[in-house]
């Protein structure tokens, strides 16, 4: 897996970029500014996110704002919370279209915030991380194929773990820059040309292995042959099955035309009136 990582980087950070951040989100200077970009849907876990939030501003110093960059069906649902229980702090942009804009969006924000603890990949912390900026999210899901200890905040599910690493990002200056600077390297590794050379150079591989040549790099096992007896189970196994399914098929077949009134859905007159086009005027 990979992404499209290009015009992701740190250099994107500007004063105006971050002015124009804080004009969207009603901010002070001193307030940070959290940030998440996806889907607002239901398996998002978007309720960690914004209780998160609630949590953080509870002290009331520094003031956490929080921008969404995102659409979804469940859009509406969090407005009315974010209206209710976190009031001017947070601002909904919609799906964000425009590169350029999502870009400086991760380059001007102070942290990075993903709720999904079953994420299958995850592009959005990967852009996060090509863009120099620090990111939580769980220790759990394919965020974990690149984001760990060393180059994020990876942290059990919960708002407790979440607002303890925001707040070590932000007290403990010198190791954000050490992880976001490991978390660069590691989003190169995944850009899509490093990504496709990758698959090339695999497939090169398995070509060599096919004309008896060495490959490239040693194996991590092999896979050996089935013995007479395994192989003798795993036939019979499959011949049975597909014994069984064809028999439920007859039966399912013979069932549906022995209902009653079965024999009026056989009728051709009703099927082509079925066929003919519905115009509305």
């Amino acid at each position: 897996m990979g992404a499209d990582l290009s015009g992701m980087s740190p250099t994107h950070a500007s004063p105006a970029g971050r002015q124009r951040l804080q004009a969207l989100c009603g901010a002070t200077d001193d307030a940070v500014l959290l940030l998440y970009a996806g889907r607002l849907a239901p398996e998002k876990n978007l309720k960690l996110l914004f209780k998160l939030l609630e949590y953080l501003n509870r002290n009331g110093c520094p003031p956490f704002h929080l921008i969404v960059a995102g659409d979804g069906m469940e859009r509406r649902l969090w407005e009315q919370r974010a209206a209710e229980q976190s009031p001017g702090r947070v601002v909904f942009l919609g799906h964000i279209r425009n590169r350029k804009m999502l870009a400086m969006l991760y380059a001007n924000a102070d942290i990075f915030v993903h709720p999904n603890p079953h994420e299958p990949f995850g592009i959005a912390p990967l852009e996060a991380m090509a863009s120099g900026l620090p990111l939580v999210a769980p220790n759990s899901g394919g965020v974990t194929t690149y984001a760990s200890s060393a180059n994020a905040w990876t942290v059990p599910p919960t708002v407790g773990h979440f607002a303890e690493a925001v707040h070590e990002i932000l007290s403990h200056r010198e190791l954000a820059v050490e992880k976001t600077q490991l978390a660069l390297a590691t989003a190169a590794a995944y850009s899509w040309d490093r990504v496709a050379d990758g698959f090339l150079d695999l497939y090169q591989d398995m070509y060599d292995c096919f004309h008896g040549k060495t490959p490239s790099a040693p194996p991590d096992f092999y896979s050996l042959p089935a013995t007479p007896g395994t192989k003798q189970i795993a036939t019979w196994t499959a011949r049975l099955a597909q014994k069984v399914f064809a028999a439920t098929a007859r039966w399912r077949e013979s069932s549906s035309v022995s209902q009653p009134g079965a024999s009026a859905n056989t009728d051709p007159s009703k099927y082509a009136a079925l066929k003919e086009p519905r115009i509305h005027s």
